[in-house]
């Protein structure tokens, strides 16, 4: 029987690979990298970068996890605020960034790392509801 975190990230694999500009490439038993399609970005030396490669093989692998994860506990709550709630959820998050990062105060039980990702997430979903789809009953208007 498949784990729910291997499931996770099957269907992070089959994701990445529809999108048609990334492959995931198994690089050891347990260690996994993320390259360009041939042709998907300019082939230039020393592209990608080490930050943009550190960013797909390892940040955007660990930040689907987590999205996936913590999604899981809302559902389809986003639809319910709409974009202006994503907007309101990005805002707080940047808030407490720059209380943690400008102003020196803590934020609370989570860290920095996990707020980012949070923010993350919350730019995501407002992308998905400007771009749709909507589930049965709702719709941009109602969003």
């Amino acid at each position: 029987m498949v784990s729910e975190e291997e499931m996770m990230q099957q269907q992070l694999h089959k994701t990445l690979a529809a999108s048609g500009t990334v492959r995931v490439v198994q690089v050891g038993e347990e260690q996994e990298r993320i390259q360009a399609w041939p042709g998907a970005v300019d082939e230039e030396p020393g592209y990608p970068s080490e930050a943009a490669a550190y960013i797909m093989g390892v940040l955007l692998p660990e930040w689907s996890e987590l999205f996936l994860r913590k999604h899981a506990g809302y559902g389809e709550m986003h639809y319910d605020l709409g974009m202006l709630g994503q907007a309101v959820d990005i805002h707080r998050k940047a808030g407490k960034l720059k209380r943690a990062l400008i102003e020196g105060k803590p934020i609370g039980n989570e860290g920095v790392r996990e707020v980012a990702m949070d923010l993350i997430g919350h730019a995501f979903l407002l992308l998905q509801l400007h771009d749709g789809p909507y589930p049965e009953g709702k719709s941009p208007e109602r969003c």
